[in-house]
């Protein structure tokens, strides 16, 4: 998938004498998207361990098919299966596609379109001059621009008009071939999600998932301690916050995804960072941030703020936040890593060398 390392946050979970009687940790790198997955689980034994593990690797796999853009699985109607039908008829799909492309649709009316996932043209030429600019750089060259004429064609302003979402027959239909879905910049979230109600479903109280950046906390820590998650620096992956280590003082589940320029990317030939979140009002990657990290209750939904925040404005990024307090009902959380470019009239932190903001709900999480 896309959007495979963007969200660099690290799950630090304390190791402590806890009320439950077994406490496992392991890390997958073939659980699905493309990212490393790793998890600390408080149960009662071994074999309980052993049942909610296999809940995290099925699960995650399952998904990763489900959501995939690039390969069909025997049995299965995915992302592709509708791309590949687009403008020939309606697919049949799980009730889980029809929830994430609901749920996309919300953000992409409420951020007016900062979050497209009916750009799936676009991001997948930027897509193929990234990879090829990746072998150029390896080879110590700068990588090729897509022309302007390339980004008009590829980009269509009506492109989510053309999906249709069929929630009483769990059916998608795109009535224009040339439109594609590409869900990178909220299917990890939202699998995260997804499984932790699973693991909770299932009797586990007590863990936190990391997939990729995608950080989730299910339950009470033992003890009553806090979840520790730090935010990276962009630029060297070193821990940066408002106070060096940002630490989640919750008591129950929470969410905290990041989206970053700083993974996944090429050097162009002017040496300027090319990187995978693209913008679709300017039709290239976003400039105002390195970094945009989320904290709510739910994984997906923080996954698609994270990506629509990045291409738009602090102001607009409050507004969008307040509308989403007042559909969804959720407080949301919200520390931006300035760009140098940026240059909004706001009343920033700097922070080792970096300019910061954060809004009330992000600053209550830190000690």
């Amino acid at each position: 998938m896309k959007k495979a390392y963007i969200g660099i946050i690290i799950l630090l979970l304390m190791l402590s004498s806890c009320k439950s009687s077994y406490k496992g940790s392991d890390v997958c790198y073939d659980c699905g998207f493309n990212t490393i997955w790793n998890y600390t689980l408080y149960c009662d034994n071994a074999e309980s361990y052993q049942n909610y593990q296999k809940i995290i690797h099925d699960s995650a796999k399952y998904y990763h098919q489900l959501f995939d853009i690039y390969h069909n699985y025997k049995g299965l109607n995915n992302i592709k299966t509708i791309n590949d039908y687009a403008g020939i008829k309606a697919v049949e799909v799980d009730e889980a596609i029809i929830e994430l492309l609901s749920l996309a649709k919300d953000i992409y009316l409420l951020s007016d379109g900062s979050f497209d996932i009916a750009q799936g043209k676009l991001f997948a030429l930027w897509h193929d001059y990234r990879e090829a600019g990746k072998t150029l750089n390896a080879e110590e060259k700068g990588g090729l621009l897509p022309t302007e004429s390339e980004l008009q064609n590829a980009y269509n302003a009506q492109a989510f008009s053309h999906i249709i979402i069929d929630d009483e027959n769990n059916t998608v239909f795109i009535d224009d071939p040339n439109v594609n879905i590409d869900v990178g910049g909220i299917a990890k979230g939202f699998t995260v999600e997804k499984i932790a109600a699973e693991l909770k479903d299932s009797g586990l109280e007590s863990g936190g998932i990391s997939a990729g950046g995608n950080v989730k906390t299910i339950g009470q820590k033992n003890n009553n301690e806090t979840w520790n998650v730090t935010v990276t620096d962009p630029r060297n992956n070193t821990y940066v916050a408002y106070d060096g280590v940002l630490t989640l003082a919750v008591k129950d589940d929470m969410s905290v995804v990041t989206s970053g320029d700083y993974f996944n990317y090429y050097l162009d030939n002017m040496g300027n960072k090319q990187h995978h979140i693209i913008n679709p009002h300017t039709l290239k990657p976003g400039n105002l941030y390195h970094s945009v990290t989320i904290v709510c209750q739910d994984s997906g939904l923080a996954d698609a703020l994270s990506t629509a925040l990045f291409n738009m404005s602090i102001s607009e990024g409050e507004k969008l936040i307040n509308d989403v307090k007042e559909k969804y009902h959720y407080d949301v959380g919200v520390l931006w890593i300035l760009s140098e470019e940026n240059n909004e009239a706001i009343e920033d932190i700097e922070k080792n060398g970096l300019r910061i903001y954060m809004n009330d709900n992000f600053a209550q999480y830190l000690k």
